[in-house]
């Protein structure tokens, strides 16, 4: 019996699958989202892979497509789920990506020359006025250096598996030049899904990309 299953070992190095190795298409609905296994990115849906359990016992497999919720799951071998010859994930929308935007001023800083009709004191006003009907509260701020950075907004969204995830964004403005006089704003977007930590989020809530335009056409300088 052991040398059947040694011969039947060669043989197999002669073909693409290998003893203990076992062939299966990775696909998703929607279609076409980024595979990864153990963090390598393999390909888009739908895509064969080879798990080869005489390597390692259990491999983890993420999907991943943007506008949808990232799913996982673990393939062990000899379980039923190693056995299959198609695993598939039902990507559920994501609706913080449905509420937000991509925008230019997510975490990154946008200069806005102000217009010569505005004195600096009108512009700091006009920037408050701004920043304030869009964020409840100010956290910081100060007309000298033209500095104010808002408290957060936060909202709260649910992942049908891994449980509760947070989106809040943040502005943040400062006076980048007086002579011209150019205010430089930027729009601190993040994401967290464990208690105290943060990641940035690359999209922002609709209100703060009106607030934005808001400040390009009340300055002068859209």
């Amino acid at each position: 019996m052991r040398t059947i299953i040694g011969l039947g070992c060669m043989t197999a190095l002669f073909t693409l699958v290998g003893c203990g190795a076992t062939p299966m298409t990775i696909s998703s609905n929607p279609a076409g989202a980024t595979v990864l296994v153990n963090g390598e990115v393999i390909g888009s849906t739908p895509v064969k892979h080879v798990f080869d359990y005489s390597q390692r016992t259990f491999y983890d497999v993420v999907v991943r497509k943007p506008g949808y919720l990232e799913m996982s799951e673990q393939v062990i071998g000899d379980t039923e789920l190693a056995r299959r010859d198609v695993l598939t994930f039902d990507l559920p929308v994501d609706p913080a990506y449905k509420e937000t935007t991509a925008a230019q001023v997510a975490n990154q800083w946008l200069r806005v020359q102000v217009s010569d009709r505005l004195s600096r004191d009108a512009t700091w006003q006009t920037l408050v006025d701004a920043v304030t009907s869009r964020y409840s509260n100010i956290e910081q701020m100060d007309s000298g250096s033209g500095y104010i950075r808002s408290v957060p907004i936060s909202k709260i969204y649910r992942h049908p598996v891994r449980g509760d995830y947070t989106i809040r964004t943040q502005f943040l403005g400062s006076i980048a030049s007086t002579q011209p006089l150019v205010y430089k704003i930027k729009i601190q977007a993040e994401f967290s899904d464990h208690p105290g930590q943060w990641l940035p989020f690359d999209r922002i809530f609709e209100g703060d990309e009106q607030l934005v335009e808001e400040l390009q056409n009340r300055l002068g300088l859209k």
